[in-house]
């Protein structure tokens, strides 16, 4: 998916585990980060010092698509209780998750099964579309119930 998609994925997530600005930004800079794996990507050009070699070791869609990553953030958030770790868990395992309705990971890394929905093109650009529309809209009402109800209360 976009990396506009997996960024309102991780802001609807991390707002839904830690209710504030922190937890949207937080979860959805975390949901960005499963793709550090591939230099053409948001995370993996602003990091391309780590994508390109992690592209030609690992591959995209492999460890960081995987239960690894998951397993150590899930790990981090019992040891480190609070919302924020929860949110970068959360939004990180939301570009999985995303990921698994357009194409195939590897969760189960190292081993090469692939699990997830494989489709054409032309049909992953409707889906990301629908599914970036449908989080929009969810983060505005998240907005709009949390900042904006209340200036607007007289209505």
């Amino acid at each position: 998916m976009k990396a506009s998609t997996h960024f309102l994925g991780g802001v609807v997530v991390g707002y839904t585990v830690y209710p504030s600005i922190t937890g949207a930004v937080i979860g959805g800079v975390a949901g960005l980060l499963p793709d550090i794996d591939d230099n053409r990507s948001f995370a993996g050009r602003v990091f391309f010092f780590i994508s390109w070699p992690l592209r030609h070791i690992v591959g995209h869609r492999t460890l960081f698509h995987s239960w690894i990553p998951v397993l150590l953030l899930t790990i981090c958030a019992l040891i480190w209780e609070g919302g924020v770790t929860l949110a970068i868990l959360t939004g990180f395992s939301s570009h999985i998750l995303l990921d698994m309705f357009v194409g195939r990971v590897q969760f189960f890394f190292p081993y090469e099964l692939k699990i997830g929905v494989k489709m054409p093109y032309a049909l992953y650009v409707v889906v990301d579309l629908i599914t970036r529309i449908g989080l929009a809209a969810v983060a505005l009402v998240f907005v709009w119930n949390t900042y904006l109800s209340e200036w607007f209360s007289w209505i």
